[in-house]
């Protein structure tokens, strides 16, 4: 194992985050899927790429760092780990040269996101996990086994559902809301609910049969998600499948028999591995505090106003140093929602709603409205998503703004937001009513000259 901390060598959570038990004082260790959310990252962004300065992407490391800094502040672990897949094969292409071939070459700009990623994690002086032959689902099992053993809490973040095998009442998933949704503590309740089954490690029966096309996982060939669910909710395993194969139907029983061997080498894929050889060694995994010089210089570099200025007047600090241990606060930031609904809701800078149709009246006359222009028009609320909005347009040559008052008189107006656009059909309404801490996080960029502002009337919005 390769356990690197300092020089020795986890898209966004954005409502509430959910304590393991806000009573219970034993030790709480996270575990972090490294690539997963650095993937959920730049795929959030691909619509509205975020660059610094000089033009490096910085959509992925953004995304991740953001996350991560979510899951400290609010889930206060003693422990924690990010873990890596490592380069090269693993134990489950030696069973199955085809697993994962199917996939695309990674994206350039994840491939060079990943190093500046190492330095974000090195600074907040957190030990990065990476076994050569084992993929990270295969060490984060492990080591929740073990943690576990030891009287820990565990909580695994990631949106994979094959974790869900793993789940405990001691070990559970953080996953990341789809599109910026809401993210979801995932314990033994949800995972059997989800799936009809009586123990979360019934999972591992259900995927494979069900297969996974992402990983070149066969399965069984036309038994899907429904189907897979449906049997082993019935006979509970794959064993007891074949044993009572002659009181399935025909074309089940035949799938069955003329897949037996696929289907028992895609079990053996899906099982994750919670027999790596890796030690838990509990003070490398101590939750430290960060290093806030260190910290600063990669967010400035990289253009990370709002993490930057979070960080210098809200470092996060351990328990020893900050004496946070009197229960587990829990932050929650309100809702991001758009504010015309159209289903599909999207990440804060990424995503587009609506239809291209437009209506006409008795007389001919052609009116567009809400409904008929592509849009995508966002309300922010929480001073996270403000923080998030001014650091993509920290990233713009220019953009448009205007200003909502109580009154058109200068002199008794108040402001009660502030509405911005990069492009047509895409823009934001910040509400600012009685929140001078939103308006400096905004000021930075509203009162850089560099940055070009558009606007009508502005004499009155100044």
């Amino acid at each position: 194992m390769r356990l690197t901390r300092n020089t020795k060598h986890f898209y966004y959570l954005r409502k509430k985050l959910f304590p393991m038990s806000t009573a219970d004082t034993s030790p709480r260790l996270i575990l972090v899927d490294a690539y997963a959310l650095i993937f959920r990252a730049y795929y959030a962004f691909i619509n509205s790429r975020m660059t610094n300065a000089r033009g490096l992407n910085t959509s992925a490391i953004y995304g991740f760092t953001a996350a991560l800094e979510d899951v400290i502040r609010t889930q206060k672990p003693t422990h924690i780990g990010v873990v890596f897949d490592p380069s090269g094969p693993t134990f489950r292409n030696e069973l199955y040269p085809p697993y994962k071939a199917n996939r695309e070459e990674t994206p350039e700009p994840i491939k060079v996101a990943v190093p500046w990623i190492k330095k974000v994690i090195e600074a907040w002086n957190i030990p990065i996990l990476e076994v050569p032959g084992f993929e990270a689902d295969d060490v984060i099992g492990t080591m929740s086994r073990l943690a576990e053993k030891k009287g820990f809490y565990t909580l695994m973040v990631t949106p994979d559902k094959d974790f869900t095998q793993l789940v405990t009442p001691r070990v559970k998933m953080l996953k990341p809301g789809r599109s910026g949704g809401e993210a979801e503590i995932i314990g033994p309740e949800e995972v059997t609910k989800r799936f009809q089954v009586d123990h979360p490690s019934q999972v591992i029966d259900i995927l494979a049969l069900w297969g996974d096309t992402s990983d070149n996982v066969p399965g069984a060939p036309g038994i899907g998600e429904k189907g897979a669910i449906k049997l082993i909710s019935q006979f509970k395993s794959i064993e007891n499948l074949y044993a009572n194969i002659h009181l399935l139907p025909e074309k089940i029983r035949n799938i069955l028999l003329n897949n037996k061997e696929l289907i028992e080498l895609s079990k053996k894929l899906v099982t994750i591995n919670c027999s790596v050889p890796v030690e838990f060694i509990e003070p490398e995994l101590k939750m430290t505090n960060p290093d806030i010089q260190k910290i600063s210089e990669i967010y400035s570099e990289l253009d990370f106003r709002s993490l930057l200025n979070r960080i210098r007047q809200n470092p996060p600090l351990t328990e020893e140093s900050s004496a946070r241990g009197k229960g587990r606060s829990v932050s929650v930031n309100p809702a991001q929602t758009t504010l015309f609904p159209a289903g599909n809701e999207q990440s804060l800078i990424s995503g587009f709603a609506g239809r291209d149709s437009s209506e006409q009246d008795a007389s001919g006359a052609v009116f567009k409205t809400i409904n008929d222009v592509l849009h995508d028009y966002r309300l922010v609320v929480s001073e996270r998503d403000v923080e998030q909005l001014a650091d993509f347009l920290g990233m713009q040559k220019e953009f448009c703004f205007d200003t909502e008052t109580t009154s058109l008189d200068t002199h008794t107006a108040e402001l009660v937001g502030i509405s911005v656009s990069t492009e047509p059909g895409k823009a934001w309404f910040v509400y600012t009513w009685n929140n001078e801490k939103i308006m400096e996080i905004l000021r930075p960029v509203l009162e850089n000259e560099k940055i070009g502002k558009i606007g009508q009337n502005m004499k009155f919005d100044l």
